[in-house]
């Protein structure tokens, strides 16, 4: 990892609560910042997971910012106030916004300092989403005048926001995601998950890691497995998750179709996540979520397992398409069948595509990687504005 001739003082600002979304992906980057030797800081809705994972990381973390999304106005007008002054009191160069709510507020408080420092703190905003943002009046403004750089996780994100939003395809960044190459790596032992669901180790098995919702691909695996079972009447399936359809999934998998080889393995966190993916021969990707990364993909490859994955956002990007996994056409179930038989007969075809998988996420996806490029969009937007550091 390189570090800085200069180091910049980072400000993330991200308006949410919980340890989901672009939570992750903010810490992994501040963290990754640090080790390269810059001072950054945390912003956050105070008081739940998000604060509390972060700190738990040694991240500094502001106390008496609120970012409360539910607009309560002694909230609102105590952080126009609060932002500016921490800017200013500790020198920041750089804020760096991840959603609207703290984007907004950075714009319109940041006016005078930014006025009156040439420029500084630069205000940067990730837009993390696999589609295209809003394109009114106001978030046209926000994103084109008040904000020094865009960055979309995507190449297909960065085309819709440039469509969207009007702009040049020079005008916008995109840096991948990221994963941690030590939590998630090809030695767990996935032998505990399958011996607490009675799945024999020479049984092939693929499993989708996801919020248990709408849009997530749930049903449409599970229409699919009845005539995957046919063809592979060895194979297993595992959810790992929870979610509004967890009720339901957990009555349908009791339906002779599925023959008692779909298992609910529930949330896993930590060491239980890295261990559930050691469990898989394949894992599954069939619905974006709130953060346009396909972070779960990301972890599926770092710890050497083939994916299947639907052909959205950001996939293409990621899935080497025969070499580290296989793309399906959204919804198509036997499109999805027939490449969930192609895998589940052929262990060491799924051996292999793992390995490729691993090494593909090293050389791309690495979180260090993904901190390197922030470093040269901030090192670029610098010298583009005249404000040496």
């Amino acid at each position: 990892m390189t570090r800085p001739a200069n180091p910049l003082r980072i400000l993330h600002l991200a308006s949410s609560e919980r340890w989901t979304g672009v939570a992750e992906p903010v810490v992994s980057l501040a963290a990754q910042q640090r080790k390269m030797g810059h001072r950054v800081w945390i912003g956050c809705t105070p008081g739940r997971s998000f604060e509390r994972k972060a700190r738990a990381q040694g991240l500094e973390v502001l106390d008496g910012i609120h970012l409360n999304r539910r607009l309560n106005p002694l909230h609102l007008a105590s952080d126009l106030r609060f932002i500016p002054r921490f800017c200013s009191e500790n020198d920041v160069d750089i804020v760096h916004c991840h959603l609207f709510h703290d984007h907004w507020l950075s714009a319109w408080s940041l006016r005078k300092v930014r006025a009156e420092r040439k420029g500084r703190p630069f205000l940067v905003r990730t837009l993390h989403l696999s589609g295209a943002p809003r394109n009114d009046w106001f978030h046209r403004r926000l994103c084109l005048k008040s904000t020094d750089r865009l960055v979309c996780v995507s190449q297909d994100a960065a085309r819709r926001a440039e469509k969207a939003l009007g702009l040049a395809s020079a005008s916008i960044e995109h840096v991948a995601g990221g994963v941690d190459l030590e939590r998630f790596r090809p030695d767990w032992d996935g032998s505990a998950l399958r011996e607490e669901f009675s799945i024999p180790l020479d049984a092939p098995v693929a499993g989708l890691v996801a919020r248990m919702r709408a849009g997530r691909g749930v049903r449409w695996m599970m229409r699919s497995i009845p005539a995957v079972l046919e063809q592979a009447p060895d194979a297993h399936f595992v959810m790992v998750g929870r979610g509004e359809q967890k009720k339901w999934f957990k009555q349908e998998i009791k339906r002779p179709v599925y023959r008692g080889q779909v298992h609910y393995a529930g949330y896993r966190k930590d060491d239980g996540l890295p261990q559930a993916y050691a469990a898989m021969d394949a894992a599954l990707f069939l619905g974006l979520g709130s953060e346009g990364t396909c972070r779960s993909i990301l972890e599926a490859m770092a710890c050497g397992k083939a994916v299947v994955a639907a052909r959205i956002g950001a996939t293409p990007e990621i899935v080497e398409d025969g070499r580290t996994g296989l793309l399906v056409r959204r919804r198509d179930v036997d499109d999805l069948t027939k490449k969930l038989i192609a895998l589940l007969c052929d262990r060491p075809r799924c051996a292999e595509m793992g390995r490729a998988g691993r090494l593909r996420a090293e050389r791309h996806f690495s979180e260090s990687e993904r901190a390197e490029a922030f470093s040269g969009i901030y090192d670029q937007l610098i010298r583009e504005k005249g404000g040496g550091i």
